[in-house]
């Protein structure tokens, strides 16, 4: 998909990407795509006839990562660093600014895993036997001074644990068995300093946790109890504590609300509750609100009505979702497509996703956006220039696209 992205081809620094963004809103080269869904291309002499089938997709900067069926993980787009679990020599194909894959590809190891987050440099997981692994360059956890593995490499601790999400700012966290949250990396890990740590760090506070969401430069989480916390950086009111002031631990956020899924993006920070509807705080650019971009949100406001939703996910200035009925929705910055909707235009409050496809989730990326349907058929949509939408080429689709068998 021919654009401008000032910082988008070799994004070596995702915190200060997600504000760059801007930049390219008026230099956009729209790319016609059919109103309906794409089916993939025929797969290449020897590659398997049938496309997987996936319980879960994570969309990172330009590289998307899902777990089969089998709990196998797969990978697909740019391998610049190693995300995709491969040698960066060994990649299949040669994008437009770095190494990557076309279809996906299977992560290196055979591990099997329960849950994959992909982020911009840096992919980690879950695996069936509860250890947490990651892979490519940047926060891998290990306590050692490893900067990078194309292999999956166990965090340190000795612990499990029941999900990881990896930032787009440079920070990894982690809910282990114990319902304990530790953060690894460099940013805010929760325990009361903004810094570096090479292992995880315990978050501050004798909370129970269920659920987390890392953002480019602050956390949420939700506790056994339905309550919501953030911490790290709060200049839109992400944490969601009626104020502007950044936390180094866990404070209270959206007060008089139960939670039962929560997730942050770069200023924005959206919850599912126990009823099922959403709500989102932070820039407007992506509390799907419909006021339009930039303007601080510092009580939770209602994301798509009376919709009740199954799935709701925050990237970097954009959101998506998929309601208890399967019906998908994307909102805020459309640069590349992400949206899904047919165009590449901005839209500040939820459109449908083309192609009457039932998801059972979906998760936005940096410029493009994945989703897993009924049956575990995936579908990707949005800049296609590094094969991030698994579908076998390099160009950007305003729709969604089938991904590609291996």
């Amino acid at each position: 998909m021919a654009r401008c992205h000032p910082a988008r081809m070799n994004p070596p620094n995702l915190l200060v990407a997600a504000f760059l963004l801007a930049a390219v809103v008026g230099c956009r080269d729209d790319v016609p795509s059919a109103t309906e869904p794409e089916s993939a291309p025929a797969p290449a002499v020897g590659a398997t006839a049938v496309p997987l089938s996936f319980i879960q997709i994570s969309a990172g900067a330009d590289h998307a990562c899902g777990v089969a069926a089998d709990n196998k993980a797969w990978c697909w787009g740019g391998n610049q660093y190693a995300q995709l679990g491969i040698p960066i020599g060994s990649s299949p194909h040669q994008c437009s600014s770095q190494p990557c894959a076309l279809r996906p590809v299977a992560v290196s190891g055979g591990l099997r895993f329960r849950q994959v987050d992909a982020a911009g440099q840096v992919t980690c997981g879950v695996t069936t036997g509860d250890e947490v692994f990651c892979w490519g360059t940047g926060p891998l956890g290990t306590g050692t001074t490893l900067a990078s593995s194309s292999t999956p490499v166990k965090i340190a601790g000795g612990r499990t644990y029941r999900l990881v999400k990896a930032g787009t700012g440079g920070v990894v966290c982690a809910i282990s068995m114990a319902r304990d949250a530790y953060c690894w990396g460099s940013g805010y890990l929760g325990n009361g300093v903004n810094g570096t740590r090479r292992s995880p760090v315990k978050v501050t506070g004798t909370q129970d946790w269920r659920d987390i969401g890392v953002g480019t430069n602050h956390t949420c989480a939700i506790t056994t109890a339905n309550a919501g916390w953030c911490w790290g950086t709060n200049n839109f009111g992400q944490l969601g504590t009626g104020t502007t002031t950044a936390s180094t631990t866990p404070v209270r956020s959206a007060q008089g609300f139960a939670f039962a899924h929560i997730d942050a993006g770069a200023m924005t920070t959206c919850g599912i509750l126990t009823d099922a509807r959403a709500v989102c705080w932070g820039s407007s650019t992506a509390t799907g609100d419909g006021r339009g971009a930039g303007r601080k949100t510092l009580t939770p406001v209602v994301l798509g009505g009376t919709r009740k939703w199954s799935n709701v996910a925050l990237s970097y200035l954009d959101g998506c979702g998929a309601t208890l009925a399967g019906a998908g929705f994307c909102w805020g910055d459309g640069v590349g497509g992400e949206l899904g909707y047919g165009s590449a235009a901005d839209r500040y409050s939820p459109v449908a996703v083309a192609g009457n496809i039932t998801f059972l989730s979906i998760s936005p990326g940096f410029t493009f956006s994945c989703g897993v349907a009924t049956g575990g058929k995936a579908w990707c949509w949005g800049d296609g220039t590094n094969g991030q939408l698994g579908n076998g080429g390099e160009v950007g689709k305003l729709t969604p696209v089938a991904v590609a068998a291996p």
